[in-house]
């Protein structure tokens, strides 16, 4: 299985002394403890703004230092439900902050529109600003296209411009509810996901990591150290998918 996890930080579940003690330090250790696990960060420039003090610096140090490494990329987050020319604008400034604060050399190519979206007339904004993927809620997507939320990945306008990625539910409620001990249980929900062509994408939030079940940082261990199972930033997931596709010589079904 190709896995991707997206963590979503936007600062504001808790306060920073609160989150940097049960969020984001544990999950900067969790992908420490081998280079080969990555994942994606999706995050606001709200978030970025508080990380001034001792501890804060230290975790921009880390994402920086992660990012070098490439076990990390980067995403911003739509807070809110925005027509297009003001989401345009936000994401110029979202992207010109993270840029700012981070580096100009990060990885930052999605965008997790949590919000009610077409999925097809996000693709001209995105593309402009230089966005390769945009991460979709199914249960917020409009219009009918929820008939593609059967699998993970979709192009979206012509081919290779821009991928739609859906979280898959049943693993994101795995998850959160932490109702399998193991990534061998864990993966014998997904009979279908077992060939490691296929990808699954997961979100956890600040509040989903804050109401964590116990267990849940092992079984994110045991998914990343199983050998099953590669980790991957969801930047990565569609050079595998044109691989794919160019191995293959066919279209992906839609």
């Amino acid at each position: 299985m190709f896995w991707s996890n997206v963590f979503v930080w936007d600062g504001t579940a808790a306060d920073l002394t609160t989150l940097l003690d049960r969020v984001y330090l544990p999950t900067i250790k969790l992908l420490r403890e081998d280079r080969k696990r990555q994942a994606t960060v999706a995050l606001t420039t709200g978030f970025l703004e508080k990380l001034t003090g001792k501890q804060g610096r230290f975790l921009l140090s880390e994402l920086r230092d992660l990012a070098v490494l490439q076990q990390i990329d980067f995403a911003t987050v739509e807070v809110q439900d925005m027509p297009l020319p003001e989401l345009e604008n936000y994401l110029m400034r979202e992207r010109q902050g993270i840029f700012g604060v981070l580096g100009d050399d990060v990885i930052l190519r999605g965008h997790f529109a949590f919000a009610e979206k077409n999925p097809f007339e996000l693709v001209p904004t995105l593309h402009k600003l230089g966005y390769r993927w945009v991460l979709l809620d199914p249960l917020n997507v409009l219009g009918p296209y929820v008939d593609l939320m059967d699998d993970t990945i979709y192009e979206l306008g012509t081919a290779g411009t821009v991928y739609a990625y859906f979280p898959n539910r049943v693993a994101n409620k795995i998850l959160r509810e932490g109702s399998v001990p193991t990534s061998r249980q864990f993966l014998e929900r997904f009979p279908t996901k077992m060939d490691r062509k296929c990808y699954t994408v997961t979100t956890l939030s600040e509040q989903d990591l804050l109401n964590a079940p116990d267990g849940l940082w092992n079984l994110l261990d045991d998914l990343y150290a199983d050998l099953a199972i590669r980790s991957w930033r969801v930047s990565v997931l569609e050079e595998l998918f044109q691989k794919r596709r160019r191995l293959e010589g066919e279209e992906v079904e839609r």
